[in-house]
């Protein structure tokens, strides 16, 4: 959730708040914000890999659900890979 945030700051779907607050929230109930929690983090290249083969990708593009705002999304498969949080984006 807060990676979909994330991306949708960077492709200007929302300002910096929302994934701020997204943080902030689930923070404030103990669960973790960030994949720094895992022992053995994931590459971004194999976070996208996994994202190739699930159920919400069609024909080998991702759909992802991007807040506006809390509360507001929007659906898209328009995005660049490299504008993923955790990639360089050039």
């Amino acid at each position: 959730m807060v990676y979909a945030a994330r991306l949708a700051h960077r492709l200007a779907y929302c300002d910096a708040r929302v994934p701020a607050r997204l943080e902030a929230l689930l923070a404030a109930y103990g669960l973790p914000a960030s994949l720094a929690v895992l022992e053995d983090r994931p590459s971004p290249n194999q976070l996208l890999d996994a994202l190739q083969v699930d159920k919400k990708a069609e024909g080998g593009k991702v759909r992802f659900i991007l807040p506006k705002r809390i509360g507001e999304v929007v659906i898209t498969k328009e995005w660049d890979e490299r504008e993923a949080p955790g990639t360089d984006p050039g």
